[in-house]
Formats: structure tokens, C-alpha cells, sequence
């Protein structure tokens, strides 16, 4: 039975064919530019996605026999159908401001200070999910109005396969300000606005729907959360604590090991609380190093005239190239200063365990400079490269077998 993953990143969307084994037989990537919502401001072209998606779907489902389908995708990101299905905004930017005068309401109305330490997560206007759909109840009323159903973006993908509209926890508890962790249900400022109305059933993240095509069955999942698809394969290695730090545009350091504290959050710039697949929390910070990395480089680029590829591409016998030195200075500066960064949003995700194992993956796994400099602050530590580049959809994989 062959597995087909669409794993939807912010910035690459791939697909993995599994086959039983969970061996990768095919996989294939591919970039979609940005459009602009209806106010300007950028965002994924969903109808492009979902195009790209159905595409890839029907060629693979008979090439490879597909009996699995799952999504795993970033987010904070909603998709808002009506009672027919159909699309009612642009898949907004989680990066979109949210405006100040609606900020100051719902702290009036539910306090934020405190709804982020009941939910474990910080307030980060339009990265909360939740404060999307408030802004869309009160910045356009009357599209929330035809909304019968608002779905993250791995369950719209789901969905849009099965034609059952369902929640699941992964993206629910992705720093929302959705879920109530003592209480274990949707925070009460959710009900009193009636945004509870709006949300799918709760299913089980490995539950699948059957969906029948040309005479066989395939199990269609219910799509995952990518951050939290990415610890499923370690959770399989070892039954010793450890910290995923799962690298690309953001860099998140998961700790699954670690009880919710009376307080929830001690540093709300960073720290933050998911769900994992149990529904049960997972400690966490964030940083966003990947932007501040690409940042970093192609200032170093425009500083001496080159491309960034040519920059990465700098090997150490090249060290008679013009300015060589003065490059690796900026180079070593540039991710020594990402590496404090990110060992103190570590140590920060550690709390007060004695978990000392590490798993990196993703893009700064492969950084030869970024993982000197985190190793020498992390004295003590056993610092595990992943060698799965495909780690958030082998996750997705993972849980429907």
C-alpha cells in the first residue's frame, strides 16, 4: 500500500510517495509566487495550490496505487468556505498586520494578557489564528456571515479530497489562542463570540476518511500540522526525552517532555504551547531565524558583489578568492549571532528538564557554520542531525499507519 504526502511549506509545497515500508519511491517540489489579498497585502495563491495539488494527485494515484493520502501544512492559516464549498477570501498572510484598534477590544472584552497564558500562546496579532477569524467577524461581517465552516489549511486540504469538513489538534493548538489547556476545550472568549459555530467536529489526527475511486478504496487522513507531523518519527526512534529543533523560514524547538506549568508562559516573546496528535501540550519557542538568515546572506552578497548561491557555495580552498576572509568573518558573525539566538530559545523550550539529546532538521541542518556555533554553546549535549530531509511528511505518513 503506497502512501502519497502533499507536505504544503510557506515557501516550498512537495509531495512524498511512500510505499509500505514508508521508503520514499518518488518526490517531487515546486514553488508558487505570491499574490495580494484584496487590501495589497501578499499572500499564498490557494487556487494555484489547490490546482498543483489535484494535478499531481490524479497523475500519482495510478502510477503508484495510491491506497494513502495525507496533508501536512504550515499554520495559522484558515481557509473559509460556505454551505456549497466554496472559497469566501484569500488564504490571508498570517504576517498581515492586525490592527491596533481591534487589538485594544479584545483585550477590553477578554484581557490578552491573560487569554495567552490560558492558551499558551503569545500574542502575535494575525499568527494567533484565532484573532483571524475575530478580525474577519468584525473587519468584514458580511463575509463571515456566509461562512459555514472555517478550516486550517491541512484539514482544507483534506477536505477538499474527502468532502468531510473536520477539525484536528495539531493546527488547533498551533499558538491559535483556540484551545484552553487546563480545560481541554475551545477558550471561552471562542464561544462567546460564536466562533465555535464556524469549526468542524474535533477528529483524531490518524483517522481517515474513505474515499472510493475507480473501484478501489483510498484512506484519506485528516491532515497535520507540519511542525507537529515533524516530531512523529522521533517519537518512534527513542523513548529518551529529547528536543526537536525543526529549522526553515521559522525555527521552532519542540519539547514534548515537558508538564504545563501554573503560570504556562514565563517568556511570552517566545515561548508558546501546541498540541500534539493526543491532543495533549508540547512545549515550544519559535524564532523566525530562516527570514533573518536570508536576510543576513544577501546583505553579504550586496556587500561584495556576488549571488547568495555564491556566497553558500564558498568552500575552504578557495581561500586565495578576492576578499575570502573578510566574506567568512561576515559569514561566522552572521550565524554566531543566529546560534545565541537559538540556544537560548532552547534552553528556554527545556524549561527546567534534564533533557540533553537534540534533534535538528530542515534547512540549518545542513549549515556546517550555524551547527559549530550551536554546538559550542551547548556543552554537553548530544546534537542528532537528522537524516530524513523529509521529516514533516514521513509524520504524515506515520499516522495513518
Amino acid at each position: 500500500m503506497n502512501t502519497l504526502i502533499f507536505d504544503i511549506g510557506k515557501t516550498h509545497k512537495k509531495l512524498v510517495v511512500y510505499n509500505e515500508s514508508l521508503h520514499v519511491i518518488h518526490q517531487k517540489s515546486t514553488r508558487i509566487p505570491e499574490i495580494s489579498d484584496e487590501e495589497g497585502f501578499p499572500c499564498d495563491d490557494l487556487q494555484k495550490m489547490v490546482a498543483w495539488v489535484k494535478e499531481q494527485m490524479k497523475a500519482l494515484l495510478e502510477k503508484y496505487h495510491i491506497q494513502r493520502i495525507n496533508f501536512a501544512a504550515y499554520g495559522a492559516s484558515w481557509v473559509h468556505i460556505d454551505n456549497k464549498g466554496k472559497v469566501l477570501t484569500p488564504l490571508y498572510n498570517y504576517l498581515k498586520p492586525f490592527p491596533i484598534e481591534l487589538k485594544r477590544q479584545f483585550d477590553q472584552q477578554y484581557g490578552i494578557e491573560k487569554v495567552a497564558k490560558e492558551t499558551g500562546s503569545p500574542y502575535s496579532g494575525m499568527l494567533n489564528s484565532a484573532l483571524q477569524l475575530y478580525w474577519l467577524k468584525y473587519h468584514q461581517p458580511e463575509v463571515f456571515k456566509k461562512i459555514t465552516f472555517s478550516l486550517h489549511l491541512p484539514q482544507y486540504f483534506s477536505y477538499l479530497i474527502s468532502g468531510k469538513a473536520l477539525s484536528e489538534f495539531t493546527s488547533i493548538g498551533c499558538h491559535s489562542m483556540l484551545w484552553h489547556h487546563k480545560n481541554s476545550d475551545y477558550h471561552h472568549w471562542v464561544y462567546a463570540e460564536g466562533i465555535d459555530k464556524i469549526l468542524p467536529p474535533i477528529a483524531q489526527t490518524g483517522e481517515t476518511t474513505t474515499l472510493q475511486w475507480q473501484g478501489r478504496s483510498i484512506d484519506v487522513g485528516n491532515g497535520i500540522h507540519d511542525s507537529s507531523a515533524s516530531l512523529i518519527p522521533y517519537y518512534k526512534k527513542t523513548k529518551e526525552p529529547f528536543i526537536l529543533l525543526s529549522t526553515g523560514t521559522w525555527c521552532v524547538a519542540l519539547n514534548p517532555f515537558c508538564a504545563l506549568s501554573e503560570q504556562y508562559i514565563s517568556n511570552p516573546d517566545a515561548e508558546l504551547y501546541y498540541l500534539n496528535i493526543e491532543g495533549k501540550p508540547v512545549k515550544a519557542t519559535r524564532l523566525m531565524l530562516g527570514k533573518e538568515y536570508e536576510e543576513g546572506m544577501q546583505q553579504i552578497a550586496d556587500e561584495f558583489g556576488l549571488t547568495k548561491d555564491e556566497i553558500q557555495s564558498l568552500k575552504s580552498n578557495e581561500q586565495g578568492r578576492e576578499n575570502y576572509s573578510a566574506i567568512i568573518i561576515k559569514l561566522e558573525t552572521l550565524n554566531h549571532n543566529l546560534a545565541q539566538k537559538q540556544k537560548n530559545a532552547i534552553m528556554e523550550a527545556k524549561g527546567n528538564s534534564d533533557i540533553r539529546k537534540l534533534y535538528i532538521e530542515g534547512g540549518f541542518a545542513k549549515n556546517e557554520i550555524f551547527l559549530n556555533m550551536l554546538s559550542n554553546t551547548l556543552n554537553g549535549w548530544e546534537i542528532i542531525l537528522s537524516e530524513d530531509t523529509q521529516g514533516t511528511a514521513l509524520g504524515a505518513a506515520m499516522v495513518l499507519h
